[in-house]
């Protein structure tokens, strides 16, 4: 049995623990399951987020960790030149496979950019957004890391990458192909890491719940306020509660 972990509004909130993630993890791999953990959110690098992990002294493993930014990586062929707006993690990722297209050589129209790679930017501006659209328009393509346009803080809602990627293709006239849940890609990289049964656990229907039915899984919903009223007509969850912890809990009990 795996579970398959959202982090932001499942595990944390932004830079807080969410009371009973870290005990709820833990009963997880007591009872002999395995966990991944599998994250939207481009901006920091692998070795950031296992720091992270271990700031909140939650046990994680790189092997167990999926997010966007591989998944948009993934969608990249070798050798191509990108053009990046994103963190730290996403650059990270697709330097791995492409050459990266500086700021400086974006500057010029013709610079032979293959693909143009979105994700969350927090220093998105102007600039970046011109020659992304410029970029697109010479015959790049669009990949972007996920399209959640919003992001919970425990001060509130800010934008998401989605609301990045929005700008970007308004402008070059031109819609992004998704990496991020509740797309292929990234379902094909946590699939090749999974051998038997799993189930998903996310707060947001839209992209945690639909990756559960990409997968072929059942779906546990933890209510936050990105958690949107899902349509009669789809599939529901299985099971719906406040926290990790009480899913964890009362999965547990009826076995």
């Amino acid at each position: 049995m795996v579970w398959i972990l959202d982090l932001d509004g499942v595990v944390w909130l932004l830079n807080d623990v969410l009371e009973g993630s870290k005990e709820a993890i833990e009963k997880i791999r007591s009872m002999g399951s395995d966990v991944r953990f599998v994250t939207n959110n481009s901006v920091l690098t692998v070795s950031s987020y296992l720091k992270k992990f271990s700031g909140f002294n939650i046990e994680a493993h790189e092997h167990e960790l999926f997010t966007s930014s591989m998944a948009a990586a993934s969608l990249v062929a070798p050798g191509e030149r990108a053009y990046v707006i994103g963190g730290p993690g996403l650059l990270e990722e697709v330097s791995r496979v492409a050459t990266l297209v500086t700021e400086e050589e974006a500057d010029d129209r013709h610079a032979g950019v293959d693909v143009v790679v979105v994700g969350w930017d927090h220093r998105f501006n102007f600039s970046k957004l011109t020659k992304a659209m410029w970029a697109v328009e010479s015959g790049a393509r669009l990949i972007a890391t996920n399209s959640d346009t919003t992001y919970p803080t425990p001060e509130g809602l800010i934008p998401g990458a989605g609301s990045v990627v929005a700008s970007v293709e308004a402008a070059s006239r031109t819609n992004a192909t998704f990496a991020g849940k509740p797309n292929k890609a990234i379902a094909d990289l946590v699939s090749a890491s999974i051998d038997g049964e799993a189930v998903m656990v996310g707060d947001r229907y839209s992209t945690d719940g639909l990756f559960a039915s990409t997968m072929g899984i059942p779906f546990f919903l933890v209510e936050s306020e990105v958690s949107e009223e899902i349509p009669r007509d789809l599939p529901q969850p299985v099971m719906t509660c406040r926290s990790l912890y009480e899913i964890v809990e009362a999965y547990y009990s009826q076995k």
